[in-house]
């Protein structure tokens, strides 16, 4: 079982909190490829703490994690090869069991999208800080057209509606 990891990374002070490295170690403990999408960078101490298999991207601060998610998709390039892929954001604590235990548990057996997090805040979603998606969404033309033509929103509001519910909607 393969699986890719996209994390959004962003911290004012441009440390690597403790629990973001306690997250990326998780991931990186079970994950084929982890690539972390920053738009605020990290000092050089922080930098050095990564796990060597960690891929670190900065990019501009615009656009909100989806465009950081999008970056990361598009870096890796064809997504298909993976039987998981993770989205997720550095915005909670957690997961706080290990990734191979989610990935490998009867309820991502079961469905073709698994979140931490279904949302009934303006419409039902799954929420975006964490969820996972199978080859099957993967290899969709819905999955890949959804993030090729993703374009960079500047109202939460708008992020929240087109991205976060419609990703949703979209699977």
């Amino acid at each position: 079982m393969s699986s890719l990891v996209v994390m959004a990374h962003f911290d004012v002070d441009r440390i690597l909190r403790a629990h973001t490295l306690r997250t990326i170690e998780n991931y990186a403990a079970v994950a084929d490829r982890l690539v972390v999408v920053s738009t605020s960078g990290l000092d050089e101490e922080s930098l050095a703490k990564l796990p060597s298999k960690c891929e670190f991207l900065e990019r501009p601060n615009f656009g909100y994690d989806f465009f950081s998610y999008k970056w990361g998709l598009d870096h890796v390039g064809d997504v298909g090869d993976y039987d998981h892929i993770v989205i997720g954001n550095d915005s909670f604590i957690g997961p706080t069991v290990g990734l191979d235990t989610i990935l490998e548990s009867q309820a991502m057996q079961d469905t073709d999208i698994l979140g931490m997090t279904l949302s009934q805040r303006h419409a039902e979603h799954v929420q975006s800080f964490f969820f996972v998606v199978n080859q099957y969404v993967a290899r969709s033309n819905v999955f890949r057209r959804f993030f090729k033509d993703m374009e960079p929103v500047t109202d939460r509001m708008k992020v929240i509606s087109a991205y976060e519910i419609g990703v949703s909607k979209a699977l």
